[in-house]
């Protein structure tokens, strides 16, 4: 059960972001990714014992603490003068710290604004996702009105081997957010390929031939995608160390 702490700010050098009454048996500290000071403590602990525990953790609390801050400095850093893959073009990326989180595009550059709160990396990526079910969509509605179907129920996944796939029975599509950083015609041609699918379930000549007669050019798009599927994460977009 979380307890009111604000008396304890009074009382200690600083931040205690959360405390917990338990059943173990000792106190226990952790430090959050974002520098939050986090205790738990056994059931019936008084105030006075809780501080002198957290006054004898002191040089490990402020420690663990500011490396978090660093860590997140640093990450935060490395978004600064990279680069970034958007629908086939090459955009600088810089960041702001604000007070919402949000992305704009002007003149080849894109601003990430992130709060204190949200690592930007995860700010560029939900505006991915965003970006890419807005396209992928519009996409998908005109080959429907096009080819006379209905509407197919769509979603966008964190798929890294697989640009899309179709559930012939529930009439689903399935299709990857990295594909936003391809060309438009690239992305054209993944979202028909699998409406395809509808007509002929398989690769066979049939499908093929169905497909070269809507997208003449699919085998340089499917070259494209071949080349380039390795740059397409947000890893080697913003070269960081996490996994996307």
């Amino acid at each position: 059960m979380a307890i009111n702490i604000s008396s304890l700010h009074t009382l200690l050098p600083f931040t205690v972001d959360a405390v917990y009454y338990t059943r173990r048996k000792s106190i226990a500290l952790s430090i959050s990714g974002k520098g939050e000071l986090i205790v738990r403590v056994p059931i019936g602990t008084s105030d006075r014992a809780l501080v002198d525990a957290l006054m004898n953790k002191r040089g490990w609390i402020t420690k663990h603490q500011q490396n978090a801050i660093d860590s997140i400095a640093k990450n935060n850093r490395q978004y600064l003068s990279k680069e970034i893959f958007y629908l086939g073009d090459t955009y600088k990326i810089v960041v702001n710290e604000d007070k919402e989180n949000c992305v704009k595009v002007l003149d080849n550059i894109v601003y990430v604004h992130h709060n204190n709160k949200t690592q930007p990396r995860y700010v560029v990526l939900g505006w991915y996702h965003c970006q890419a079910e807005n396209l992928i969509s519009s996409i998908v509605y005109d080959y429907c009105e096009l080819l006379g179907l209905r509407e197919l129920k769509i979603s966008i996944t964190s798929a890294k081997t697989r640009w899309g796939s179709c559930n012939y029975r529930i009439k689903r599509l399935n299709f990857s957010w990295r594909l936003i950083m391809a060309p438009k015609p690239v992305v054209e041609y993944v979202v028909l390929h699998e409406i395809m699918h509808l007509k002929v379930p398989n690769h066979s000549k049939l499908f093929w031939d169905e497909l070269a007669e809507l997208c003449p050019e699919y085998r340089e798009y499917k070259l494209w995608l071949r080349q380039n599927s390795r740059l397409m994460s947000l890893d080697h977009s913003l070269i960081l160390g996490y996994p996307s």
